[in-house]
């Protein structure tokens, strides 16, 4: 079964559940739809030397409110966001793996797929989510390993901060932190977990991370891209 197919069937799954749940919340309430995953191009992916998952914290709205779109829907949105140059790809956030990719092509192949940490967010709006939200992400649409194993991403880099460890420890049980020697726990860790593959990193988000030049101190903004390539190097 393909990839693509694969992350349908999850998602298919969970669908009747997540719609029953967030219909039960107020309207002022409602976040916007889900982050469902799709791989433009299977064959690219598939035979990357790289491939490289890129988690955020939640999206800033995605497609408006809960409740337009379709689970088919959702997903072209998806992938058609992640093969074409779109406004929102020229923000802080994606200029960062953006480098990243650009220095990974040197040594190979890249395919990559974006993910979240709360693949639900606020409607229209910026920052964590409700609550309510957050308990559905978490009990109602709690994807994140299955998609993780379907996706076998060879590199996975989590852009969230320390402040979002809690939750995905609660989405991967047994999840443990490893020091690194370019970083204190609080900038960057290794993650080690059964369904990552050996190179899988915790760090700041970009938007913090651009704050983190070289001349303020031996971590900056360079180290976790560093980090990464020299594991590459080393596997």
């Amino acid at each position: 079964m393909s990839v693509n197919q694969q992350l349908y069937e999850l998602y298919e799954r969970k669908w009747e559940e997540l719609q029953r749940e967030i219909y039960a919340l107020s309207g002022e309430e409602r976040p916007t739809h889900p982050l469902l995953l799709k791989v433009p191009d299977e064959a690219a992916y598939e035979q990357a030397d790289m491939k490289v998952m890129i988690v955020g914290k939640e999206t800033n709205d995605w497609e408006g409110r809960f409740g337009k779109h379709s689970l088919t829907d959702l997903q072209e949105f998806y992938a058609d966001f992640l093969a074409n140059d779109t406004k929102a790809k020229h923000t802080l956030f994606w200029r960062y793996p953006q480098e990243l990719f650009s220095s990974l092509q040197e040594r190979g192949s890249v395919s990559f797929v974006w993910n979240n940490i709360y693949k639900i967010g606020k409607a229209g709006k910026k920052g964590k989510p409700s609550r309510s939200v957050r308990n559905i992400n978490q009990q109602s649409f709690q994807v994140f390993k299955e998609e993780l194993e379907i996706l076998k991403p060879d590199i996975v880099l989590f852009l969230t901060g320390p402040g979002y460890d809690k939750v995905l420890k609660s989405y991967l049980p047994g999840l443990t932190h490893e020091s690194m020697a370019e970083g204190t726990k609080r900038e960057m860790v290794r993650c080690i977990h059964p369904s990552l593959p050996s190179i899988a990193l915790r760090t700041y988000h970009p938007q913090y991370l651009n704050t983190r030049t070289p001349e303020k101190g031996p971590f900056h903004r360079d180290t976790p891209k560093e980090a990464l390539l020299r594991m590459v190097s080393e596997r």
